[in-house]
């Protein structure tokens, strides 16, 4: 019998590997329970979130899995399409949703990305400029805009997410958690060792928010007399004090209006000043010396290499102020918890070393890097950097090599800890390992078992706790 051959001759399993290749793939339900996710992103997701989460992402709601999602307010407004930007991990994300219809009633949104990366809008760019200049599309006058536009806004801008290095589970964390803190205007503690990248993380929270187009001050808190801190931070009116400028000065906070106040080492902060920020933390408004109270909109944005909560129970801090300023709290990993980006921060120094020493070096030596993963950064990024930097002064090839290093490799590594360092039955190591399992047995205890919470007890990111359970069961 001759049989009419289906509209339809794909499998399920062709239209899954079909519907795994298209980018940042969701299909929702009109209520937002999540019915279907592509490949890629779910394994995105599960590294961001932890090993079990992916089982749990299909049958539960988008407002859950990702409260910034796009689709939530897709949703709520009952359109048919539209494009929707964000500003991520990667810079910029361009996606396009779709109502999903059974005849008449919508029964679902398709949300799927047309350009997943800034490198990617680039690229487009690149493809309408060349299309402009062949004379088959005319953009040349937009295109323009554009470029000028970004010119004038980079002017102001020194950093943003993208230039947060890494791509280790610690890092997406990271970023994942910034992208979450930008979307509000509460206040943002960070805290992080020495040379981890704080006022970077404080630029990227603010060139993601609704303020990014506003100043953003800073105050090292560290670097001001404590004479002058007040008139620093609140300004003053003419006259109000002998030496005062005649038609007075606005302080930081008067110059970080509708913007962002960056307080750096905020620890340092003088004491007899810290009810006063206390005030204007509560009232959202402040008062120069000498002058009326007047209203503000900034948001803080604090920055400690010390333990807050420590320097409370110490009285060197303000117990009200902590609470204040801990409203969001980020931890920026050290570079010992993420060793996996060694070679991406490497890779970029040599990049702006060549430019400004003008050398063509390429990498580092197998060696080297071997070194670099066996040592612990106290110094963090910044003492890898600059080490960097002394080793490209010294080397006269297009390989960086351990000769290079200077005093590098025989004080740091393999001086006399050379066999406390690759010695794997090293009592000392040993008994670090078993104190620091009892340590996060105890962190566990006091959390119920909440790893999330432990985490957070311990300052060290999720990922890390998994690690060292994972470690410390094999040596069991």
């Amino acid at each position: 019998m001759n049989r009419k051959s289906s509209d339809f001759q794909l499998t399920l399993e062709e239209c899954k590997r079909i519907l795994d290749h298209i980018s940042g793939l969701v299909v929702v339900d009109k209520d937002g329970t999540i019915r279907y996710m592509a490949k890629e992103l779910k394994e995105k997701i599960t590294q961001t979130e932890g090993e079990n989460f992916s089982k749990e992402i299909l049958g539960k709601n988008i407002r859950e899995i990702y409260p910034a999602s796009k689709l939530i307010d897709f949703l709520e407004s009952e359109k048919n399409e539209e494009l929707a930007v964000y500003l991520g991990m990667s810079g910029i994300n361009i996606a396009r949703m779709k109502a999903l219809y059974e005849g008449k009633k919508m029964i679902g949104v398709v949300d799927f990305d047309l350009f997943s990366t800034a490198q990617e809008v680039d690229l487009f760019f690149n493809k309408l400029e060349a299309l402009s200049a062949d004379g088959l599309l005319d953009f040349s006058d937009r295109i323009k805009r554009i470029i000028s536009g970004k010119k004038r806004k980079k002017a102001h801008k020194k950093y943003s997410l993208a230039d947060i290095i890494g791509d280790s589970v610690p890092i997406r964390e990271l970023k994942s958690k910034l992208v979450r803190m930008s979307e509000t205007d509460s206040t943002v503690l960070i805290e992080a060792e020495t040379g981890c990248g704080k006022e970077l993380v404080a630029h990227s929270i603010h060139n993601l928010s609704k303020r990014m187009n506003y100043p953003f001050i800073e105050i090292n808190c560290a670097a001001i007399p404590e004479s002058l801190f007040e008139s620093e931070l609140f300004g003053y009116e003419g006259g109000a004090f002998t030496g005062a400028q005649p038609g007075g000065r606005p302080g930081k906070l008067e110059l970080a209006e509708k913007g962002a106040l960056f307080l750096d080492e905020v620890d340092q902060l003088p004491y007899h000043i810290q009810p006063k920020l206390l005030r204007v933390l509560q009232e959202k408004e402040f008062c120069r010396i000498g002058g009326r109270t007047k209203k503000m909109d900034v948001r803080i944005i604090a920055a400690s290499n010390k333990n807050l909560a420590l320097l409370v129970k110490e009285g060197k801090f303000r117990e009200d102020l902590y609470y204040r300023l801990n409203i969001m709290r980020v931890t920026i990993p050290p570079l010992r918890e993420r060793k996996e980006d060694i070679p991406l921060f490497v890779e970029q120094s040599i990049q702006e070393m060549n430019t400004l020493l003008d050398k063509k070096v390429e990498c580092v030596s197998p060696q080297v890097m071997k070194y670099f993963y066996c040592y612990n950064w106290p110094g963090n990024v910044r003492e890898l950097k600059n080490l960097i930097e002394r080793a490209m002064n010294l080397c006269v090839g297009k390989q960086i090599e351990a000769g290079d290093l200077g005093d590098f490799v025989s004080e740091s590594l393999y001086g006399e800890m050379k066999s406390t360092i690759f010695t794997e039955k090293n009592p000392l190591e040993k008994a670090r390992e078993l104190a620091e399992q009892e340590v996060i047995e105890k962190a566990l205890d006091l959390c119920g078992g909440n790893k999330q919470k432990a985490a957070e007890l311990l300052k060290i990111s999720r990922a890390t706790l998994y690690n060292k359970l994972a470690h410390s069961s094999k040596s069991v």
